[in-house]
């Protein structure tokens, strides 16, 4: 989804989105920190699709970089009802 490796961007899921380049001319680009966030709300939306998944105990976590992305999932998306960060 987003490469975590330098020179890879153009790959990632930030490239398929119509103001990639715009943003990019802005500074407001997309990082893997967000692209992860946002990749773990889209891994929500499906659960929610799945009747056996109660939506209520969805829980994140992360270590390290990952733990940064989980953070930042959990505060913009109210779906995660627990975080845990290290």
């Amino acid at each position: 989804m987003f490469p975590d490796k330098e020179g890879f961007k153009d790959q990632s899921i930030a490239a398929l989105f119509s103001d990639y380049e715009d943003s990019q001319d802005l500074g407001d680009n997309w990082e893997a920190i967000g692209a992860w966030a946002w990749g773990s709300s889209r891994i929500v939306d499906y659960l929610q699709t799945l009747p056996e998944i109660d939506i209520k105990k969805i829980a994140l976590l992360g270590h390290s970089r990952q733990g940064k992305a989980a953070l930042w999932a959990g505060a913009l998306d109210p779906r995660f009802q627990l975080g845990h960060f290290q």
